[in-house]
């Protein structure tokens, strides 16, 4: 980040991209809750670059790097030598993979730098493997399913999938009417995109990511898997 650096100079800012695959338990995870779930691995990378920083004031924000939703967050802190730095922290998620750009400037020459790292980070992109359009195409056009009752109402979850890899979910919540009360419920809906790597379906909703599992019957399409629970095809 420095194309003018001569012997004896100082490095006024450095880059870094690193990459990765998730977790399991962290595929359906926002990427602001992985940002949090994180943070000691953070810390740890901010030690090894001889980095002494403070709690971020400044909560995670949610970005975009393109259509994929990412994070951003901004720390603050000194060098082993005292100099005050800013570190900027991006990510972003798609399906089972991550990519992370870390980018750290003097605090005195950081408007310089900032607007760089940010360049570079909604111009990169993730390529995971490749797609499943048997299995992509089974989905196309069917709803997949599934109601929680309880005593106190219930709620029921629809995912509809269009052709050329959309799709829609929506949420109807309604209560029971108990105690002469009358109470209504209420219904969300958000349309994105969704692709099948494998049998494990991928939903890319503009709120963050979602992961379940194409489930077969038969040769033919029994639902989707949410965690132990199956939404069935209708």
């Amino acid at each position: 980040m420095n194309p003018g650096l001569r012997e004896g100079d100082s490095l006024d800012a450095l880059l870094m991209v690193t990459h990765g695959e998730l977790d399991p338990d962290e595929r359906n995870l926002a990427v602001e809750q992985l940002f949090q779930r994180n943070q000691s691995q953070l810390r740890a990378v901010f030690r090894e670059l001889g980095l002494r920083m403070e709690t971020p004031e400044v909560p995670v924000e949610r970005v975009l790097a393109g259509e994929v939703p990412g994070a951003q967050q901004l720390w603050v802190g000194r060098t082993q030598d005292g100099k005050a730095v800013n570190v900027w922290v991006a990510a972003v998620v798609q399906r089972e993979y991550f990519l992370v750009v870390l980018g750290l400037a003097l605090e005195a020459n950081a408007p310089q730098y900032m607007p760089g790292f940010k360049r570079v980070f909604s111009s990169l992109a993730l390529t995971p493997p490749k797609r499943n359009p048997r299995l992509e195409g089974m989905l196309a056009g069917r709803r997949v399913s599934h109601n929680d009752t309880t005593s106190s109402g219930s709620s029921s979850y629809f995912y509809t999938f269009g052709e050329g890899g959309t799709v829609r979910k929506e949420i109807i919540i309604s209560f029971a009417n108990t105690g002469g009360l009358d109470i209504s419920g209420g219904s969300t809906e958000e349309s994105g995109r969704y692709e099948v790597i494998g049998d494990e379906v991928y939903f890319f909703f503009s709120s963050g990511q979602e992961s379940g599992v194409v489930v077969l019957e038969g040769g033919e399409l029994a639902g989707v898997r949410f965690g132990s629970t199956l939404y069935r095809a209708r």
